[in-house]
């Protein structure tokens, strides 16, 4: 994937983790090596490329794909604290590109952004606001006329509180919901449900290997001490939910094959991301796992996060897929999600469960995953 002069912005840029000189010094040799290889090199797919500047934050917006019946995806990356730029390496949304144009946006502590926020602003109604900004910025720049929104894990979260708020967008016209998180408190009941539902049966399965066994009856035992995500402040209350999805992933309890996906997220995370792609990998990882340090840790906002979003505010039509091995995000809370989008009528919503995914269903079941999301998008238009 070629490279563009933009990430020289997101590494000489201040940032929230105030990177050391030799994080500095790496970045600036990742990207002078790329630029001896691929000089002169155009960029393919792209559209526009541009920053957002909101509330302390610059986040990169790249627009990739076909523009021309004015149709837009938004995707609503994962996290909090990944990045979108990982999708456009992925079979499914380089399909899309060719009949769409996909939003690729890294929202504020994730992926390439910068600045220099105040902590206050690391909160769910700012992310809300910069999904705003994020689409009258494109609005501005672009031929548009639909907006489809696409949130995978976190971004299924922020898709629902952006639609539930006075900031909707009368271009949007959908929402496609990918093992999208709800509150933390309901997404970690589920998924604690599934764990010591599921897990025993595994367990006495004598055609599963010892090595795994161990891995789901610690996740068992941890999840039955531990009934709920318990009291205290932003941090112990968080840290105990990352915790809970260590374990998960650990156990292998994300996806419906372990080992496919790690195999095809090394194609993607391997070295032609860190020397070929304007992805800055240690400002991401970086990002990715602080980004509960620097969230609002106030009172209230705790309380936002544990509590489920305002699904019945919902008015678009939407469309939820989920991974039936998804331990994390779980069928069973896709379906709760499902039931609780009361504004809208049988034709306005559908939910699909993925029978060979889990966390990840446009790794696992690529073909798939693309003629769903094109089909809903087409029949919108």
């Amino acid at each position: 994937m070629p490279i563009r002069f933009d990430k020289l912005h997101a590494v000489f840029g201040a940032t929230f983790n105030n990177r050391t000189r030799k994080t500095i010094l790496i970045s600036v040799v990742q990207f002078l090596f790329a630029l001896f290889l691929l000089a002169g090199c155009s960029v393919d797919r792209q559209v526009d490329f541009f920053y957002v500047k909101n509330a302390g934050e610059v986040m990169p917006v790249d627009v990739r794909g076909n523009a021309s019946n004015g149709t837009f995806i938004l995707l609503l990356h994962g996290g909090p604290g990944d990045t979108a730029q990982y999708y456009t390496m992925m079979k499914p949304f380089q399909q899309l590109e060719e009949n769409y144009a996909v939003i690729y946006w890294d929202q504020r502590a994730a992926g390439n952004s910068y600045g220099h926020p105040s902590k206050s602003s690391i909160s769910m109604d700012q992310f809300v606001e910069d999904t705003h900004a994020v689409i009258l910025a494109v609005k501005k720049r672009l031929n548009v006329k639909t907006i489809v929104l696409l949130g995978v894990s976190w971004g299924g979260r922020l898709g629902y509180e952006y639609l539930a708020s006075s900031y909707v967008d009368p271009l949007v016209k959908g929402w496609i919901d990918v093992d999208g998180l709800s509150g933390y408190l309901s997404t970690y009941q589920a998924s604690r449900d599934w764990v010591i539902t599921t897990m025993p049966n595994r367990i006495n399965d004598p055609s599963i290997a010892q090595s795994k066994k161990d891995g789901y009856q610690n996740a068992l035992n941890w999840h039955q001490d531990r009934p709920d995500l318990g009291s205290g402040g932003f941090l112990d209350i968080f840290g105990r939910f990352m915790e809970h999805a260590r374990i998960l992933r650990v156990a292998g309890l994300y996806d419906y094959d372990p080992d496919f996906v790690t195999a095809e997220l090394g194609k993607i995370l391997g070295w032609k991301t860190i020397f070929f792609s304007s992805i800055d990998t240690l400002q991401q990882l970086l990002h990715a796992t602080n980004w509960h340090k620097i969230w609002n840790d106030s009172e209230s906002e705790v309380a936002r996060l544990l509590a489920d979003p305002a699904f019945a505010n919902i008015s678009v039509p939407t469309l939820i897929i989920n991974g039936e091995h998804d331990g994390a995000i779980t069928a069973a809370l896709a379906q709760t999600k499902y039931n609780a989008l009361t504004s809208l009528t049988a034709t306005q919503k559908s939910i699909l469960i993925y029978d060979k995914s889990g966390h990840d269903p446009m790794i696992e079941e690529p073909d798939r995953f693309f003629t769903d999301v094109n089909g809903f998008v087409a029949a919108l238009q």
